[in-house]
């Protein structure tokens, strides 16, 4: 099976725990002291990791004005391409910076590459993983350069057709790239009849990836339902509760996001792992109360030579004996030995 791969000191994927990714977004605000408090509070919450986004505005659009620049009917309606760029950039110097909180605090810190440059310097400051957004998902070039690293490929789909998913997934198989995909659906905010959780079980069987979801949507409990829902990795934003961003109106404030942690963590408990005896149709019994399952007993005492009877043999708690489906089998049987009432049976004891 190829569901888990490794990302810095931790295994992630299926039978791990669920690898949860802290994303600022631009809700940085522009100011890096804001941005160290929003990877404070994501390694409070319990997040595993902490990502930025690592690009400049000519790595993904022009300074241009005209009418198919603009954005509408979004957060950001009025704003062109390169004045919403020019806004949520980071200077790429805070990697660095926050790199070194990250590893007092015990969190991983890595980073979406936009450009070729990026990436280089990215693996120049020794992230754990680059993640690659959906929308670069058409980008052939840029994914063959990803996939030339030494580091896993954390990889969206919310742009993607399945038809590209398919093409990227081919892609970055032929190149041997280590890499998970994360079901995603790109609008800001997503409405949770939007979501469509099923598609991380399909896509799991379909890809045999570790699957994962990034998630847009306003309710901490949606992770929580991705990962009953097999989602091993889980991508969601934070901002700083009260303040007012780009990207604040889909993210979570730090209590929030505290909560949505919690409530992974009980999905975790209570979806389980899958055994293999319930691959083959049984579920496992607690310890506690095997004990108070049916099995065959002895009802009255019998003598050696006595036939089995309905008389002296029942189905009834607790467990010990034989199992109650054996009893109609059995009735042709004598007992080897005298037993007393309340004697489990076992089948040395019949001849």
């Amino acid at each position: 099976m190829k569901l888990v791969l490794r990302i810095g000191e931790k295994v992630v994927g299926e039978g791990n725990p669920t690898y949860v990714i802290a994303d600022p977004a631009a809700n940085h605000e522009g100011r890096y002291e804001v941005m160290e408090k929003l990877l404070i509070a994501a390694a409070k919450a319990g997040a595993d990791a902490f990502k930025t986004q690592t690009y400049r505005p000519e790595d993904l659009t022009i300074d241009c004005d005209k009418d198919p620049f603009m954005l509408k009917g979004t957060l950001w309606d009025g704003r062109s391409l390169w004045k919403l760029y020019q806004e949520a950039q980071i200077p790429w110097e805070w990697n660095e910076r926050l790199q070194k909180t990250a590893l007092d605090l015990g969190i991983e810190l890595f980073s979406t590459a936009y450009s070729l440059e990026a990436l280089k310097y990215l693996l120049s400051i020794g992230v754990p993983a680059i993640k690659i957004a959906s929308f670069e998902m058409n980008n052939d070039a840029f994914l063959e350069q990803a996939s030339l690293t030494d580091v896993p490929l954390i990889v969206s789909t919310g742009m993607a057709s399945m038809d590209e998913i398919v093409h990227a997934h081919k892609l970055l198989c032929e190149k041997e790239a280590c890499f998970c995909l994360l079901h995603c659906i790109s609008a800001y905010p997503a409405r949770p009849c939007d979501l469509h959780l099923r598609r991380i079980g399909m896509m799991r069987k379909f890809f045999n990836e570790p699957i994962g979801f990034s998630d847009h949507s306003l309710d901490p409990a949606t992770p929580a339902l991705a990962v009953a829902m097999g989602a091993t990795i889980i991508e969601k934003h934070i901002r700083l509760a009260g303040h007012k961003s780009l990207d604040s109106g889909f993210s979570l404030d730090e209590d929030g996001f505290e909560e949505c942690v919690g409530l992974i963590r009980l999905a975790e408990e209570v979806r389980g792992d899958l055994m293999d005896d319930e691959l083959e149709g049984h579920l496992p019994v607690s310890n506690e109360l095997s004990q108070i399952r049916r099995s065959l007993f002895l009802v009255e005492d019998v003598k050696r030579g006595d036939r089995v009877s309905l008389h002296n043999v029942r189905a009834i708690r607790p467990a010990g004996g034989m199992p109650p489906k054996s009893l109609p089998d059995l009735f042709d049987m004598f007992f080897k030995e005298d037993y007393e009432r309340g004697t489990p049976l076992i089948a040395e004891m019949l001849t």
